[in-house]
């Protein structure tokens, strides 16, 4: 019986936190912040911005568990290349646009000009490393590591 208890109170938490967790809004005075200084919570983008995804360690261990060691490092180092070679990029040919690690939080809190908002949780994002681009007059876009360039280009570019 305490195991249902501990189970309900559990679940009911984990969708208290899903619920509120994008919900309360942060001073907009700041480029990118993290929501109650949590590392863990929510990264709010109010500007234009490329937000470079990494999994936390949960999500290693699991996409970890379905592909061999070797290819697991050789995507990571992959991962971290490209990852560079990008921001080196965004740098170069957008620097009006913020280049933003999500440093572990699991919510990304895009705040568009009519003050909407769309909230990510990139614990379902499947993949090692993702991009996330944000212009506050649209919607944010996923965005393929391979192809980031083009893609950063084609985003930031149409209307």
């Amino acid at each position: 019986m305490k195991v249902v208890q501990v189970a309900a109170v559990l679940v009911l938490f984990a969708a208290f936190l899903m619920i509120f967790s994008c919900k309360d809004g942060p001073d907009l005075s700041s480029r990118a912040t993290l929501l109650n200084g949590t590392p863990s919570d929510t990264i709010v983008l109010v500007e234009k911005a490329v937000l470079f995804f990494r999994p936390d360690t949960l999500q290693v261990q699991r996409i970890q568990a379905k592909v061999p060691d070797a290819e697991f490092r050789n995507t990571m180092q992959e991962c971290a290349k490209s990852t560079e070679m990008v921001k080196l990029s965004l740098r170069k040919n957008w620097p009006t646009v913020r280049d933003v690690d999500n440093k572990g939080a699991r919510y990304l809190l895009c705040i568009k000009n009519d003050k909407s908002r769309i909230c990510i949780d990139m614990n379902a994002t499947p993949e090692l490393c993702a991009l996330y681009a944000f212009d506050p007059a649209k919607d944010p876009q996923p965005i393929g590591l391979m192809n980031s360039e083009i893609e950063i280009y084609n985003y930031f570019n149409s209307k």
